[in-house]
């Protein structure tokens, strides 16, 4: 078989001592099928069901490096299984999980604040630590929009993820999501709806606002001793893109650093109408990272 990554992968060079901006590199999103698998499975931890999806590498020379992968608010793991295939194919176990109340997940979603995703996401990683094929000392963390902010938090406090990705995370999650008016309400009933156009409407808890009222997240980022790479699109209307070069100088590990893709919104075209290959600069772009940094 081919060696995994050497066909697929284009990848620009460059050294961990990052200067400007991270270059964009692309993959191959539609790998041939005998180079990865994918599988639903189900962690059970924290008293909690954890549903996932796995990719692995078919086939390695030893233990592969791995990546806890979270999703948007309101979303699932289910919206990251176009570019799975793309990680496992370039040589990194994947894993996306659903956080509380989304996707699979039969817990309601008040239980979803930054303890919960935290306490998933570390065993998530825990869980890849146990597999064979997988080097548990090179795990690191993904997330896009509020699961980029939830990877903040996560790996300012857990040191076993050895790099950081962030998808449009945002710094601010109660400009639209956790308003204070939203905030009064979940005082008052221990929750509140949260209406988006795209999906029916959900409770959001009252220790969600807490614990986002009370989180200096650019003290979080100064926290972070790992590499960071931050992620924007150009025409994103949600996250401000140009926080990325803040974000990245701002993280604590000088290694960190930003990339902008030209054309892509705070969706990076995954829908509406799919983008393969804004896609593909996204995927390809952050294997690059992992690989150089775990």
């Amino acid at each position: 078989m081919r060696k995994l990554a050497t066909f697929i992968f284009t990848v620009l060079s460059f050294s961990l001592l990052f200067a400007g901006a991270f270059p964009i590199s692309t993959t191959d999103i539609f790998p041939e099928e005998d180079l990865y698998t994918i599988e639903r499975i189900s962690i059970e931890a924290n008293g909690r069901s954890i549903p996932a999806l796995l990719a692995l590498p078919q086939e390695s020379s030893g233990p592969v490096p791995a990546v806890v992968i979270l999703h948007q608010t309101g979303g699932g793991k289910d919206i990251f299984k176009p570019v799975l295939p793309a990680f496992a194919a370039n040589g990194i176990a994947a894993l996306a999980i659903d956080l509380p109340g989304s996707g699979g997940s039969t817990e309601s979603y008040t239980t979803y604040n930054y303890t919960t995703a935290t306490e998933d996401a570390v065993a998530s990683k825990a869980f890849l630590g146990s597999l064979d094929r997988v080097d548990g000392d090179r795990i690191g963390i993904l997330g896009w929009s509020q699961g980029g902010t939830n990877s903040i938090v996560i790996a300012s406090q857990d040191l076993g993820f050895k790099s950081v990705v962030l998808w449009a995370g945002s710094l601010n999650l109660t400009a639209r999501l956790g308003t204070p008016a939203m905030y009064a309400d979940a005082v008052k009933n221990g929750w509140t709806w949260l209406t988006f156009t795209w999906r029916s409407p959900f409770k959001l808890g009252l220790q969600w606002f807490q614990e986002v009222y009370s989180t200096d997240l650019i003290a979080k980022l100064s926290e972070i001793d790992v590499p960071l790479l931050t992620i924007n699109g150009e025409n994103d209307v949600l996250v401000d893109p140009s926080l990325g070069p803040l974000i990245a100088e701002t993280a604590g590990n000088e290694r960190s650093s930003y990339t902008f893709l030209p054309g892509a919104d705070h969706n990076f075209r995954f829908f509406p109408g799919f983008d393969a290959d804004i896609v593909s600069q996204l995927a390809g772009t952050t294997i690059a990272w992992l690989l150089e940094t775990l």
